[in-house]
Parts: structure tokens; C-alpha cells; sequence
């Protein structure tokens, strides 16, 4: 395993960058309400292309969420969505590097500390993109193979960021850090090709 392409830390991180969140710093969305992608979240079940009449031509999806998911612990919970916390639990758990973080200390010994390569770098160097639902392991890579962890929609939602990943300190942090990886791997036109043929992030975003 190697760490050069690995994003992980407890407060904001991405490839072992380390920022220190201030104990009483105000939190807020790394991005405007303009340009998030989705507007909030579907109260009903629908598809990307049943928006509301309200929704058309201002470029807004409405975020639509599992019914469930699978947790740390291999429990099978609901996303209830009228419920914060519940939703609060569904984030956190689509982030969550805790086991990455215990060895954390350790991952110097690994490569260096440094932004990861875009996509199409990673395919350059004869890396096959595996997609992985585990978030710590995101941007690891072993021989000819490199982990990825899909952009939850929720990160693109100010909504979201703005009711809820603000509000916990820890959520933000490890957000922020998903969101950095994913600046660093597109950064070209071809990057959004190969992320979106390879089921990385939401159609929706061109």
C-alpha cells in the first residue's frame, strides 16, 4: 500500500494534508448555494429527470438518498430522512476513516505527503480505477490498482453542508477532506470523462 494518493485525517485532510479546525471557528459550506448541484432533499421517491415544476431551469436536482445503508458494524439501518440525526449517522458513515486514522501516524513510512494525481494520471501509470463503497480506503493503491470511493451527492449539496456536515465539527472535517481528493482528481475535461464512465460522480454534473 502506498499513501502518496491517500486522503485521511480526523480534522480536514486529503493525502495527509492536516489542517486544524480553531475550537471556535464558525463552520460553513465550501461553496456557495449557486453553485451546489442539488437543491435538497426528494421528499418522494423520483429519478433525476422528475424534478419539480419549481426545480426547472435553475439547473437544481433534488438529492435523492438511500432507503438504507449498511453501517461500520454491518447493521442494516434506515435513512430517515425527516429525522437530523438519522441523516447526521447516513453522512458520517459514507466518510468515515476511522480505521485509517488509527494507523495514521504511521503512513509517512508510505510515501510522501503530497496532492494525488488526476485520473487520467492514474491511468497513465497503468492503474486500473477499482470502485469502493469503503471511504478509508479511498485513494489507496496497490501494484496496478487504485481504490476509489464515488463523490456522495450529499457533498454537492449546500443544503446539506448548510443544516447539517456544518454542524459537526468532525463531519466537516472529513467532508471538506472527500471533497479536496476529488479536486485533485478531476481537474481536466478528460478526468469528468473517466469519472463518469467509471461511475465516480452524478451524471448530472458536466
Amino acid at each position: 500500500m502506498a499513501r502518496n494518493d491517500t486522503p485521511s485525517n480526523e480534522h480536514l485532510a486529503a493525502s495527509g494534508h492536516i489542517i486544524d479546525l480553531p475550537p471556535i471557528a464558525p463552520l460553513d459550506a465550501p461553496f456557495s448555494e449557486e453553485d451546489g448541484l442539488f437543491l435538497d432533499i426528494a421528499t418522494e421517491p423520483q429519478s433525476y429527470h422528475q424534478q419539480d415544476e419549481n426545480d426547472l431551469g435553475t439547473g437544481y436536482i433534488r438529492l435523492i438518498l438511500p432507503a438504507s445503508y449498511l453501517s461500520s458494524k454491518q447493521k442494516l439501518l434506515r435513512v430517515e430522512s425527516a429525522l437530523p440525526e438519522s441523516l447526521v449517522s447516513y453522512f458520517a458513515n459514507e466518510v468515515d476513516v476511522s480505521q485509517l486514522n488509527k494507523i495514521d501516524k504511521h503512513l509517512w513510512m508510505a510515501g510522501l505527503e503530497r496532492p494525488a494525481r488526476a485520473l487520467h494520471q492514474q491511468l497513465a501509470l497503468g492503474r486500473e480505477i477499482i470502485v469502493t463503497e469503503q471511504a478509508d480506503a479511498h485513494m489507496l493503491w496497490e501494484g496496478s490498482h487504485i481504490y476509489i470511493k464515488p463523490l456522495p451527492d450529499f457533498v454537492l449539496c449546500h443544503y446539506m453542508w448548510k443544516e447539517y456536515v456544518c454542524k459537526e465539527r468532525d463531519l466537516f472535517g472529513k467532508s471538506c477532506g472527500f471533497l479536496l481528493s476529488y479536486i485533485w482528481l478531476i481537474g481536466r475535461q478528460s478526468d469528468l470523462l473517466i469519472a463518469h464512465e467509471r461511475g465516480l460522480i452524478s451524471r448530472s454534473i458536466s
